[in-house]
């Protein structure tokens, strides 16, 4: 059970959040906590592994992809990536090929079962999302989803940035 789990919702409209109410860091935790109970309620008869849906949709638009880029792109780890999709390919959802012009290189796409996988998720992901975006119109919707991606866009440069070599990193090996 999660922290958040049952809690009652009138107790949680009456707490005055003060200056967290503007804290990124703490909305997005309490954010995915109740996300997560919502996922165990959509997802929890499908058997999904963390990762699995957002591994799988990437897959599906990025035929192809490298499972180093994909590692990077979910901000999971290699071997956390490497071992979801061993499981994935195991089940027979995901098929991993060498590229002939550079064998370290494993280029991931799915099965015909794993694209029938994936479109059962779908169908239940946008069950989840209507409810949990329920409140807002469509306009408003839309106008979150395209701050959050935005959002999403910058925070992945700064962190590209950070793990960038420096010029100077470079110049002190040479």
């Amino acid at each position: 059970m999660t922290e958040h789990e049952g809690a009652d919702p009138s107790c949680v409209d009456s707490i005055n959040l003060g200056h967290l109410r503007e804290n990124l860091p703490f909305l997005s935790r309490t954010i995915r906590a109740f996300i997560r109970a919502e996922n165990a309620e959509h997802f929890g008869d499908m058997n999904t592994e963390h990762g699995e849906i957002a591994t799988l949709s990437l897959i599906r638009e990025n035929e192809g992809i490298s499972q180093n880029d994909l590692a990077q792109y979910i901000v999971l780890k290699k071997s956390a990536v490497a071992s979801l999709i061993k499981t994935l390919e195991k089940r027979g959802l995901v098929q991993r090929r060498k590229v002939l012009s550079d064998r370290r290189y494993n280029a991931l796409s799915l099965t015909p079962a794993g694209l029938a996988w994936h479109d059962q998720l779908m169908q239940r992901m946008d069950a989840q999302h209507k409810a949990m975006l329920g409140p807002f119109s469509a306009d408003d919707r839309a106008a979150l989803l395209d701050l959050l991606n935005r959002l999403h866009l910058h925070l992945a440069a700064r962190s590209s940035q950070r793990t960038a070599p420096s010029p100077q990193r470079m110049t002190q090996k040479d």
